[in-house]
């Protein structure tokens, strides 16, 4: 039986339960919005598969209708490129795998500018253990192996962010921790089946635990998705 605070925390993965009330910075200058400094050698085509971190969540972006126009994925598009976001609440490893997610990416991708497949799994995999350590690891290289290659195509193997998981209370360690994900997806990558984007350092604690980057110290705020977006354009550009 897993501690309150934990049965609390990965609850929000499904349906977000804590609205912030707090206003964060939106406009030209504030921090939810993508700098409008233009970034050279973009794809023309980026394939986001995640979970309700990149799919969006209502109350998690403090926003007054359910546009989404504040999430990782529109502000990205802002920037020229066509995002095809196949990220879903409740989406992991396990699911992407069973429910052939790659079949997705391989009826959208492709285009001469190139195509840049960015996949970030793992939380729900480790929260609600659908895979152990060893099936997360197994069905991420199932997985990769099912995208088909295409010219002028880059895959990303993205870690979890940091959150709550990560930060909590002493007596609410598990093992394994959501840290041996990450180490899956790090040698996953360092084996050479797709390109590593640690993303340890985007987020510490204090941002965890900001109403506006994360308001439920999971999911991304306004703050939290522009500076998901603004890093996640970094890692994309290069030759295509």
């Amino acid at each position: 039986m897993l501690p309150l605070m934990w049965r609390a925390i990965i609850a929000v993965t499904w349906l977000v339960g804590v609205t912030f009330s707090g206003v964060c910075a939106a406009g030209p200058a504030g921090a939810s919005e993508v700098s409008a400094e233009p970034l050279k050698q973009l794809p023309g085509i980026l394939i986001i598969v995640g979970d309700s971190i990149m799919a969006g969540c209502a109350d998690s972006v403090d926003q007054p209708r359910t546009d989404y126009t504040r999430t990782t994925a529109h502000l990205v598009a802002r920037r020229g490129v066509r995002v095809v976001n196949l990220s879903r609440s409740g989406n992991s490893m396990w699911s992407a795998v069973s429910q052939r997610a790659e079949g997705g990416i391989n009826f959208t991708q492709g285009g001469k500018d190139g195509t840049a497949v960015w996949i970030m799994l793992g939380v729900n995999d480790f929260a609600y253990r659908l895979s152990t350590v060893e099936q997360f690891r197994e069905r991420y290289l199932t997985f990769l192996g099912r995208i088909e290659p295409t010219p002028a195509q880059k895959i990303f193997c993205v870690t979890p962010l940091m959150s709550g998981f990560d930060y909590g209370q002493p007596d609410a360690v598990r093992s394994p921790t959501l840290e041996d994900y990450r180490l899956v997806v790090r040698d996953i990558a360092g084996a050479g089946h797709c390109a590593l984007v640690d993303t340890s350092g985007w987020f510490d604690a204090a941002d965890v635990h900001d109403g506006c980057s994360m308001p439920d110290t999971l999911h991304l705020g306004a703050e939290g998705h522009a500076r998901y977006a603004e890093k996640l354009l970094e890692q994309i550009r290069g030759d295509y």
